[in-house]
C-alpha cells in the first residue's frame, strides 16, 4: 500500500551489549581535529548532506549551476551534468562518510552515482518519489555497517509525490543499531515536516540513533527542537564555516521563492543508553568550504546546494 510505510527486514539486530563503545581508527589523525574543547571519545560517524541538483530540475528552472551557457532562465544552453558531475564528486571525495544523504538525484545520472558510490566504499538505497522526476539516496560504509531494515513513506498520505526515505543499519564494531533518514521537503509545511519526523521516530525501541538528514527548504532556530531530542550543529563562523547552504544569488527574494539561507540540515536524537556528542573537524569543514565555492569546470558552485557534514560521536549514557 502505497499510502503506509513500506518495510523490507533483511536480517533480525544481534541482541548483544550496545554499551561497549571502542575508539574507531577509520578516520586518519589528519582529518581529526575539532571544534570542542574536549575531545570526545567513543564510536566516530561522519554523517553527509547534499542535494546534487538533478539534471531534469536544474534545466526545467534555468539554473545557472546546472546550465551549459546560462544567460538567463530561459537561455542556458541545456544541462552540464557531463562537466558537472567530477566536481560534485570531488567534495565527496574530501572526506571518508559513514553515512551520506543525497538528494535531486534521478535515474538519467543513476550509472554515474552508483560508480561514485563504489569508489567511496558505499553502498546505498534508492528511494524515487512518487511525483516527482528525481529520487534520493541513502549511502553507507560497508566496512561500517550491515543493513538491517529499508523503508520509505510517500507524502501527502492521499496521493502521495515525495517520499522519505530510511534505513536502519547494525554498526559492525559494536552492534549498535542506527537508524538514518533522508527528505525532501517542501519548506513551510508543517504537516509534511511533523509526518516526517513520526516517521523517523516510529519503533525506535531498539535504536541507539537516529539520524534525519535533508534539504528542508527552510531555515530553523536551531536553539529550538525542531522535534523533541533532535539537535543539530550550527556553523562556526570563525572556523571559516558558511552560514548559509545556498548561493549568493539565491539569497535574495526577487530572484528566489525557494528556501532561503542554511536549509540543509543533519538532525541527530540520541537513544536511551547512548549520548550522542556533534563535532565537526577538518575533513567535514574542508568538504562545506569547497561545495559552497565556484568550481573550475563551470565557475559556478557544483550545486544549488552546498553540503552539510558532521561527525556523531556515540558514548555511553551513563
Amino acid at each position: 500500500n502505497t499510502l503506509c510505510s513500506a518495510v523490507v527486514p533483511i536480517f533480525s539486530a544481534s541482541p548483544k551489549c550496545a554499551l561497549t563503545l571502542t575508539s574507531s581508527n577509520r578516520i586518519s589523525p589528519a582529518l581529526g581535529m575539532r571544534t570542542a574543547s574536549t575531545e570526545s571519545h567513543g564510536e566516530r560517524l561522519r554523517v553527509g548532506q547534499f542535494n546534487l541538483l538533478c539534471p531534469a530540475y536544474g534545466v526545467k528552472w534555468g539554473e545557472r549551476e546546472a546550465c551549459l551557457d546560462w544567460r538567463s532562465s530561459d537561455e542556458h544552453g541545456g544541462s552540464n551534468w557531463e562537466i558537472r558531475w567530477p566536481a560534485l564528486l570531488r567534495i565527496l571525495q574530501t572526506a571518508p562518510w559513514d553515512l551520506l544523504a543525497l538528494e535531486e538525484c534521478e535515474t538519467t545520472v543513476r550509472p554515474a552515482l552508483e560508480q561514485g558510490m563504489a569508489s567511496l566504499g558505499l553502498a546505498f538505497e534508492w528511494f524515487d518519489h512518487p511525483g516527482r522526476q528525481d529520487a534520493m539516496m541513502l549511502a553507507y560504509s560497508k566496512d561500517t555497517f550491515a543493513l538491517l531494515a529499508v523503508a520509505k513513506r510517500g507524502y501527502p498520505p492521499e496521493m502521495p509525490k515525495t517520499t522519505t526515505g530510511r534505513v536502519d543499519l547494525q554498526h559492525v564494531g559494536t552492534d549498535l543499531v542506527v537508524r538514518c533518514c533522508v527528505t525532501h521537503q517542501q519548506g513551510n509545511n508543517s504537516a509534511q515536516l511533523r509526518d516526517l519526523f513520526d516517521f523517523a521516530c516510529d519503533q525506535t525501541d531498539s535504536l541507539a540513533v537516529t539520524v534525519v538528514c535533508g534539504d528542508f527548504n527552510e531555515e530553523f532556530d536551531t536553539k529550538t527542537d525542531i522535534d523533541p531530542g533532535f539537535v543539530t550543529l550550527d556553523r562556526n563562523a570563525l572556523a571559516g564555516e558558511p552560514l548559509v547552504s545556498r548561493p549568493p544569488h539565491k539569497q535574495n527574494p526577487e530572484l528566489n521563492r525557494s528556501g532561503k539561507g542554511k536549509v540543509d540540515y543533519i538532525w541527530v536524537k540520541s537513544g536511551d543508553k547512548v549520548k550522542a556528542v556533534l563535532e565537526r573537524d577538518e575533513g567535514s569543514r574542508s568538504a562545506i568550504i569547497l561545495s559552497h565555492s565556484a568550481c573550475t569546470e563551470t565557475s559556478q558552485w557544483p550545486s544549488d546546494h552546498g553540503i552539510e557534514a558532521l561527525t556523531v560521536v556515540l558514548e555511553n549514557a551513563s
